[in-house]
């Protein structure tokens, strides 16, 4: 049903390369997007499938419009599917090595999954100053995770059935 990215790689750098994109963090942006939206569609979707009628019903006798009935009834039930969502992308996209590579070649511009590469090379490889890096690239997801892991539990048990 879905094509891994990987298989598209070729088509995916022509593309880059026709809108001048090469060597640009916008590449990276848009080829992101383009990779993580549809799980966030599947996941928000069956979310959103899951939460009663009754109580959109409730607010439209109340008055609420389209907006504030989305910002102050649904958005709020939808935080737990929101964090899983958004630190699974986070890991998936930090984690990255392959499009970084590709897409990247100014020094300047590299992700800190580069930056631990480019302490290896032919000859030597300095391993404190990769362990070191490697120790500094946990620490934000780690960070993150420990300050929405409550959430993240919710929206990973959401479609569960409880007892």
């Amino acid at each position: 049903m879905m094509i891994p990215v990987v298989a598209n790689l070729p088509a995916i750098y022509s593309i880059i390369l026709k809108f001048n994109l090469k060597d640009t963090r916008t590449s990276l942006i848009l080829i992101y997007a383009a990779t993580q939206i549809p799980m966030g569609i599947l996941l928000m979707t069956g979310f959103i499938k899951g939460i009663p009628v009754e109580l959109d019903e409730a607010a439209i006798i109340d008055g609420c419009g389209y907006l504030k009935r989305f910002r102050c009834i649904i958005f709020p039930l939808l935080k737990p599917v929101v964090v899983t969502y958004a630190l699974t992308s986070l890991v998936t996209v930090w984690n990255d090595f392959l499009m970084p590579l590709m897409m990247i070649s100014s020094e300047d511009k590299k992700p800190i999954t580069l930056a631990v590469y480019s302490f290896v090379n032919e000859h030597q490889t300095d391993y404190g100053a990769i362990f070191a890096m490697l120790v500094i690239a946990m620490v934000p997801p780690i960070l993150l995770f420990i300050t929405l892991q409550k959430h993240f539990y919710e929206g990973l048990s959401a479609g569960a059935v409880k007892g």
